[in-house]
């Protein structure tokens, strides 16, 4: 996935598969000596009423930084029940790790 002295990134699943019912994912890289915990996703919907969505964007997908991996955070709640189609008020947010080859780190931004 474009990560330096990374193998292989295993992915774990656990599927929800039904409204408010949570899916969920966890990466695991392979050092090939060490199996490091990476950021896990989710996402998960009740139709009409809400969804959250995660998405894990490595080097090899972003084509930016080959240290930075991005979780890029999606959420939509319906603000009005009365009409026959949701209208969604959408909020979308990011978290950056970076890695340097040994060690993964949240980057926290200042504000």
């Amino acid at each position: 996935m474009g990560l330096k002295n990374i193998k292989n990134i295993h992915r774990s699943a656990f599927l929800g598969e039904a409204c408010g019912i949570a899916t969920q994912y966890y990466y695991f890289a392979w050092t090939g000596q060490e199996l490091i915990h990476f950021p896990s996703k989710m996402s998960v919907s009740d139709a009409g009423v809400f969804y959250y969505d995660e998405t894990i964007l490595f080097p090899s997908e972003h084509k930016g930084d080959p240290t930075m991996i991005y979780k890029k955070i999606v959420e939509g709640e319906n603000i009005d029940d009365n009409l026959d189609e949701p209208n969604y008020k959408e909020t979308k947010s990011q978290k950056k790790y970076t890695w340097d080859g040994k060690t993964l780190s949240e980057l926290i931004e200042m504000r």
